[in-house]
């Protein structure tokens, strides 16, 4: 029995860790599941960190919310504005690695490449997320 149960082991072993090292392609762009991203509803990635403007990411304080929140700008306003059509009225899932932070519903068209996410953000994990964009790091 213990042969058999060492056996398993070592089939399946490189199995998990092959899954924990998952990768996902997004046109063209290979993302680890530790980067920043938009999703749809469908699981879809809209759009991931080398979207964003490196440098552009700064922390809010949003009195009605009374929590951190982030701003940031798209590299491409265009694409934005496509996220914002398609999705109006639906909601879009702000991800950090496989953690969903903010899942908010597009009430309004964006055009002008410029996104605030209000997720209710503790200072340090708002801090990081605007290194991380400012940074341009695809761990």
């Amino acid at each position: 029995m213990r042969i058999i149960t060492i056996l398993m082991l070592c089939i399946l072993l490189p199995f998990a860790l092959l899954a924990c090292a998952e990768e996902t392609v997004t046109d063209g762009i290979e993302e680890t599941v530790s980067g920043i991203f938009f999703k749809d509803d469908e699981g879809n990635t809209l759009a991931s960190l080398v979207d964003f403007i490196p440098g552009s990411a700064v922390m809010t304080f949003e009195q009605g919310i009374r929590m951190q929140a982030i701003e940031f700008q798209f590299q491409d306003a265009e694409k934005l504005e496509e996220i914002t059509t398609d999705n109006l009225h639906k909601s879009i899932h702000f991800y950090y690695g496989e953690n969903r932070l903010a899942s908010p519903i597009v009430s309004q068209v964006i055009t002008d490449g410029s996104i605030l996410i209000n997720g209710g953000f503790s200072v340090e994990l708002a801090e990081e997320l605007v290194d991380k964009i400012n940074n341009d790091k695809q761990d």
